[in-house]
């Protein structure tokens, strides 16, 4: 008798016995706890300028179509004016003239434009450093805004919108180091070079009546401005009444930057803007800025002292509650 095929059959029965069982093992094992993460928790400022809170009022402009199921072309609301000036939305009541001064505005720009041709110089080299262009044109972004709305006569007003939203979107750009990004930072580079020397701002970027400081600059490079500002400039001249003595104008022209970044951060359009916090954070930041200006002009070491330490110590909270 041929006892192979009853040999197999048994084989193939102990593996179907062994394999059920393994498999009900496996279901009674308990399985391992398995750890999550904690559920991540929110701010209100965490979600600004991320979500419209009203759709239809924030995210759609022109006209309504008569019929929704026609499909029409968008509409920008870029109402241009003419003669080239403008104003902002959010514009404070507070005369810039009281912040900084027209001199400290103009020598900014100049010295600007002269980082510029350090910043802008070949492809590759921007590539890697645009970094540093974008600093330099979200200021000056900010200053041909400021030159806008200025209480009195102040040099380049007449080219001042044009040059605010030829910066602005030449700061945009500037967020990469794209040969498209470098060839519009170039350009931007020569016709700053040209409005410092007597010549008109090309007015190929359209200006709008009405316009908004969230729309000018970001907030980002000015802070990153601001402690440029503070940790090489500021703090060291004024270590000492000597160092400050001798350079009485340089903390005078640094501490009314500070002045006006903090104003223009302050604006009601601004990101957390309606935090609480932020504000006595950037409110505080300024008031120590007008004490240095004002001991700058008075030749008083302890105001300006005073308020440098003001200055610093609204930077170290600012940046405890919001980074």
């Amino acid at each position: 008798m041929n006892k192979t095929p009853f040999v197999i059959v048994v084989g193939l029965a102990v593996v179907l016995i062994a394999s059920y069982i393994t498999g009900q093992i496996s279901q009674k094992r308990k399985l391992p706890t398995v750890k999550r993460a904690k559920r991540p928790e929110f701010k209100k400022r965490d979600w600004d300028q991320v979500f419209f809170e009203n759709i239809f009022k924030e995210g759609f402009v022109g006209e309504r179509p008569a019929n929704l199921s026609e499909s029409a072309a968008p509409k920008v609301a870029t109402k241009s004016n003419p003669n080239g000036g403008g104003t902002s939305t959010t514009s404070s009541s507070k005369k810039w003239s009281t912040i900084i001064d027209r001199s400290v505005i103009e020598d900014e720009i100049k010295r600007l434009q002269i980082k510029l041709e350090t910043e802008v110089t070949t492809p590759t080299k921007y590539k890697s450093e645009h970094h540093k262009a974008r600093l330099t044109f979200s200021m000056l972004a900010m200053l041909f805004a400021i030159i806008e709305e200025y209480d009195s006569d102040i040099r380049w007003k007449k080219d001042a919108p044009y040059a605010r939203v030829a910066f602005a979107r030449a700061a945009a750009n500037a967020r990469t180091g794209s040969e498209q990004a470098y060839q519009n930072a170039k350009k931007r580079k020569e016709n700053l070079k040209e409005l410092v020397r007597g010549t008109s701002f090309p007015q190929d970027e359209k200006p709008t009546t009405e316009w908004d400081w969230v729309d000018v600059i970001d907030r980002g490079p000015i802070m990153e401005k601001l402690e440029i500002v503070y940790q090489e400039h500021l703090k060291p001249d004024t270590a000492n009444e000597a160092g400050f003595r001798s350079k009485i104008e340089e903390v005078l022209h640094n501490a009314s930057l500070v002045a006006a970044m903090s104003e223009v951060m302050s604006k009601p359009s601004s990101e957390d803007s309606d935090d609480e916090d932020y504000m006595e954070h950037v409110n505080s930041m300024k008031a120590g800025a007008i004490q240095v200006i004002s001991g700058a002009k008075t030749n008083g070491y302890a105001l300006v002292e005073k308020g440098v330490n003001t200055v610093g110590q609204s930077c170290t909270n600012c940046h405890e509650d919001f980074r």
